[in-house]
């Protein structure tokens, strides 16, 4: 008999958190390194810090001893900065000169975070029901 498949799946809930490095298929999302959180969206802004690169695709188990597998989005929080800032003249011709002090304000929140990582992730070890 082959060997069962895991299981793809989504969240509802969508996290920024600061990492100190890689994500771990059985790290729990930490409360204090949460920076930001979202249901059934991932902000523009999130998006604008991670390239195709940034893309990891991990598995956590599920609560009938499965697996799932997941993406979600991991990079040095340097570089993400770096990759915010040169989208942010694209994305304010799209969306507005409006939302600059905005972009402001999360670029040097997400500056001042103390870890060196950013992560997205999906919420999925945290919401399997």
């Amino acid at each position: 008999m082959p060997a069962e498949q895991p299981q793809s799946g989504m969240a509802n809930r969508a996290f920024l958190v600061q990492a100190d490095g890689p994500p771990s298929p059985t790290d729990a999302v930490q409360e204090e390194k949460i920076l930001c959180a979202a249901s059934y969206t991932i902000p523009v802004f999130w998006f604008m810090l991670f390239d195709a690169n940034s893309i990891m695709e991990l598995e956590a188990p599920t609560e009938d001893d499965g697996v799932i597998r997941y993406h979600c989005l991991f990079a040095p929080r340097e570089h993400a900065l770096h990759i915010a800032q040169s989208r942010w003249p694209t994305v304010q011709n799209a969306i507005g000169p409006s939302y600059e002090t905005l972009f402001k304000t999360f670029y040097e929140f997400i500056k001042a975070a103390p870890d060196r990582y950013v992560h997205c992730e999906n919420g999925w070890r945290d919401n399997r029901a």
